[in-house]
């Protein structure tokens, strides 16, 4: 009986690298979870004069009328208040949802997170007074969880949401996305996580990178991807394994792409061409994009998911997304940038990863600059959208 104890010891450590890799492997495996915080949040955002309660919505957010409904009594709330006064400033969801994905579950809802410097100066006039009004904000939302009894709420939904849970479990990307996002952008992360929000407005999609004791988590928040009415009809709003591709594609893509973008270097070298905005202005303030830097970021984030469908599916659906996002979507300065990745791509020893090349594919939009001031090189952009590249 002596003897036992290190021969299990012994075996264990034998197997020991075995459960850590099959261990790590697991942990990067797309996670699905709901997050009340993000709920909490959306329901709050549905109720605010400056949020969404004033866009129809019950033709296909079935929870998302109930909630309006419920709660509409509490639009006077304080956190809806600070929530309206938040997007005055242009403090917007994208900037929400990472503060909640910081913060304690409600109704703790403590934070510790601090804003950056440019986040900061939305809110105040310095960033310990911008800081303080963010936890002031977190802790009233936690007391709209408490007052508004939302504990009691996601009880009485619970088969709802572990049901649009179960539906986008259905339909996840195939084990490819992340292998193929890691290599082409030279980065990684220790988990990734879809965060379905049914209260959320549909199509609308947030790409936070939240770091953890796990490590690098990036995150898809994201509201339903197609028209439902009926649940038990027409599902949830999540039954499309395409449509959650390319949201996963594309928000999984912003939390690789905007670090890069936010670096000052970067962002001195974006502000060169800040003329450049000027011809798609219009187009782009209908998106929501309305700063050059955005725009940019945007047009990188569209090319890494023409260059992944590239990789992940058939060339007619590469050539459809690519004229979907240069023709209608108005992103024109895509075939510049389509072009002068190429070099990244063929040449991985001396560009390891897109931070690297970024420098490079920044000054691809010199090329329109080279054409006529001010105006787009329209015959270059109908020469991409007629020709396929990969």
């Amino acid at each position: 009986m002596k003897g036992n104890p290190p021969k299990l010891l012994l075996i264990f450590l034998l197997l020991l690298p075995f459960f850590s890799v099959f261990g790590k492997e697991s942990d990067r495996k797309i996670k699905v979870a709901t997050n009340t915080n993000i709920e909490t949040l959306m329901i709050c955002y549905e109720l605010a004069e400056n949020g969404g309660w004033h866009f129809p919505s019950s033709y296909c957010h079935p929870l998302n009328e109930v909630a309006r409904e419920r709660f509409k009594i509490f639009r006077e709330h304080e956190a809806i208040i600070t929530m309206n006064e938040l997007l005055k400033k242009g403090f917007w969801l994208d900037k929400m949802v990472k503060v909640m994905l910081v913060s304690e579950p409600f109704p703790i809802g403590n934070t510790d997170f601090k804003l950056s410097e440019k986040d900061a100066s939305l809110v105040a006039d310095t960033p310990q007074e911008a800081n303080l009004i963010i936890e002031e904000f977190v802790l009233q939302l936690s007391a709209f969880y408490r007052d508004a009894e939302l504990q009691s709420f996601f009880r009485d939904y619970s088969e709802y949401y572990l049901s649009v849970n179960e539906e986008v479990r259905a339909h996840l990307p195939d084990d490819g996305l992340i292998e193929n996002m890691e290599q082409f952008y030279g980065s990684s992360a220790a988990a990734y996580q879809l965060i379905p929000s049914p209260i959320m407005k549909m199509t609308l999609g947030f790409g936070p990178r939240v770091k953890n004791d796990e490590g690098m988590v990036v995150y898809n928040v994201f509201g339903p991807l197609v028209l439902t009415t009926d649940p038990k009809e027409y599902g949830y709003g999540y039954g499309s394994k395409q449509k959650i591709l390319r949201i996963s594609r594309h928000e999984f893509g912003h939390s690789f792409v905007n670090p890069i973008m936010e670096l000052s270097e970067n962002r001195e070298l974006i502000q060169q061409y800040a003329y450049l905005y000027e011809p798609i202005k219009d187009k782009m303030k209908e998106l929501g994009y309305t700063t050059w830097w955005t725009c940019v970021t945007e047009h990188i984030v569209r090319l890494g998911e023409v260059r992944l469908s590239g990789r992940m599916e058939e060339a007619a659906c590469t050539r459809k997304l690519r004229d979907y996002q240069v023709e209608k979507k108005g992103f024109v300065y895509l075939p510049y940038l389509e072009e002068c990745i190429r070099e990244y791509e063929n040449n991985r020893e001396q560009y390891p990863s897109l931070a690297t090349f970024m420098p490079v594919l920044l000054s691809s939009f010199e090329h329109v600059q080279n054409t006529e001031k001010q105006e787009i090189s329209w015959l270059l952009v109908l020469k991409y959208v007629v020709r396929s590249i990969f």
